[in-house]
């Protein structure tokens, strides 16, 4: 009977304790249930001391050595129910995309996040309650009655032109299926607890599913798709996709959906990053580096660092060694470094970039240096090839000294990463070009300053429309004989196409108009060498 008294005492405060720690996790954060669960330890350790005591005083009575034994063995159960209490609320904030610390989770979400663990459900829509088509061997899925064929059309044709490329990027094949979940008007796109909005889109390995909200955005298919390739191509070479860091994966498949746009960098704020030993879980993406700074843009910065150091075989060349091993020594085998190490110098080289910046700045415009400072812009390059404004100030710089060339290069890269939907940048930029073109080729500046009058928004038309009547007047005076009449026209006075020249550019392009038109004897020539020697005049002053 006694026996029987203490298992059912036992049990109860058993259930009861460990209910009520379970109720007080709903309410505390990863520290806090941390030294909550020490104070429980704590606590086990007294009752199996106190327990232990008992029996060395309970002499020959078996009934305070039972109940001694009794408490003992409820102590260790309760601290192991804890135990694995504190794990799985640990757990939540380490496997969770949107359950994360930067979150304030409520008991709710917690409970929620609980029973799908128990369950096995993951709050995904049940495909089932949608339409579907299949098109070109993939399928669709969207809310009942809708069917956007037209969004259908555009995802196969980027599915199956990026196809290739991707997979060449990545060293792989595949032919794993894919399926599409579309979210429109009558189906709403899950929300990101942890930046309150949208998902962008989003891949689940488990069903191979691409989830994405409509209207298509191309970026957000490529990088989506790409995780699928990725993660389908570990499968078959046997990897685990837990083995490889969320760092890497979210890296290479921003890295790739992002080749051609710039890299976000603003030289007047301070560059903030994380470990990436903090990176390598989902729970740990939005933890460490809040917003406005983004997990996403470092991890693509790093893999851009990469190829640019390594070249652009580095990734698939980690990807297939990875077959045969960690990560970590993937990585170090293939790179001849330790990540610690490639990392360490890649945070480095970023902390410079402001002051480099700055360095730059200084002697452009106040030194006067335009050599010294194109040294620095190229060595930023080095670090993050893919800045815009930093190809922008390369170009300029180029075409400073007088060469046309490199002008051209960095021109076009600063042109392919402008944000085409920007149309003040995108405009700007067919402008420098046309006034590059003013040095070698005035029939193409002719063709990129109507490029910039069509992709100006309402306040730059105006100025873009007269710059292409300004290099058109010129065109057209080289064509009828008379190019150096038109380019004093452009280069005497204020003009819109050379609006933007220093001194020593006007200077140059007459040296460069002079050398072109020999045969022009006209009184131009010398008007244009008389003007020539009022811009060198006015950079000796600034000198």
């Amino acid at each position: 009977m006694h026996i029987v008294k203490n298992i059912i005492l036992s049990f109860l405060s058993l259930v009861l304790l460990t209910a009520g720690f379970a109720v007080l996790l709903l309410y505390l954060d990863v520290g806090q249930s941390l030294i909550a669960w020490l104070g429980v330890s704590v606590f086990v350790i007294a009752g199996i001391v106190l327990a232990i005591v008992w029996i060395v005083k309970a002499g020959d009575s078996k009934k305070k050595i039972t109940s001694a034994v009794f408490l003992i063995a409820s102590s260790i159960l309760f601290w192991i129910f804890t135990l694995f209490l504190f794990g799985t609320n640990f757990l939540l904030y380490d496997v969770e995309y949107d359950m994360t610390e930067a979150t304030e989770l409520t008991p709710e979400e917690k409970l929620t996040y609980y029973r799908r663990l128990i369950t096995g459900e993951d709050g995904s829509i049940d495909l089932a309650t949608l339409d579907s088509k299949e098109i070109n061997g993939i399928t669709f899925y969207f809310a009942p009655g809708s069917e956007p064929l037209e969004e259908m059309e555009q995802l196969v044709d980027l599915v199956e032109t990026n196809h290739p490329q991707l997979e060449r990027e990545l060293g792989g094949e595949t032919d794993a299926p894919v399926s599409f979940v579309l979210y429109g008007e009558n189906l709403d796109m899950p929300i990101r607890e942890t930046i309150q909005a949208e998902y962008s889109g989003f891949y689940k390995e488990h069903d191979q599913t691409i989830h994405l909200p409509l209207p298509i955005d191309e970026v957000s298919v490529i990088h989506e798709y790409t995780h699928h390739l990725f993660y389908s191509i570990a499968e078959e070479r046997g990897m685990y996709s837990s083995e490889i860091p969320v760092w890497f994966a979210e890296g290479v498949a921003t890295y790739l959906s992002e080749k051609d746009q710039a890299l976000p960098f603003d030289p007047d704020y301070p560059i903030k990053y994380a470990a990436f030993e903090k990176l390598e879980h989902p729970g740990g993406w939005e933890n460490h580096l809040s917003d406005p700074y983004s997990p996403y843009t470092q991890s693509r910065a790093f893999v851009e660092f990469l190829v640019n150091g390594k070249g652009e075989d580095i990734l698939l060349r980690i990807f297939a060694e990875m077959e045969h091993s960690t990560f970590e020594s993937s990585f170090k085998k293939v790179t001849g470094k330790i990540l610690e190490n490639y990392e360490a110098e890649f945070f480095a080289s970023f902390e410079q970039l402001s002051d480099l910046w700055k360095r730059a700045d200084l002697l452009e415009y106040q030194n006067g240096k335009p050599e010294e400072a194109l040294k620095i812009f190229l060595e930023i390059a080095e670090t993050a090839p893919n800045l815009e404004t930093a190809n922008h100030r390369i170009a300029s710089l180029y075409r400073e000294i007088g060469d046309y060339d490199n002008t051209n290069l960095y021109r076009q890269n600063e042109l392919r990463l402008v944000n085409p939907e920007s149309m003040t940048g995108l405009s700007n930029s067919y402008s420098y070009v046309t006034q590059d073109l003013l040095f070698t080729d005035v029939s193409e500046a002719v063709k990129y300053a109507k490029m910039g009058v069509d992709s100006a928004g309402e306040w730059e038309r105006a100025w873009s429309k007269k710059v292409f009547a300004e290099v058109s007047e010129l065109a057209n005076q080289v064509e009828i004989g008379q190019p150096l009449k038109g380019y004093y026209g452009v280069l005497e006075g204020e003009h819109a196409v050379t609006g933007g020249f220093s001194p020593r550019e006007k200077a140059n392009l007459i040296d460069v108009v002079l050398a072109r038109y020999p045969e022009d004897l006209s009184a131009n020539r010398t008007a244009l060498i008389e003007l020539k020697e009022q811009f060198e005049a006015e950079l000796t002053a600034q000198q």
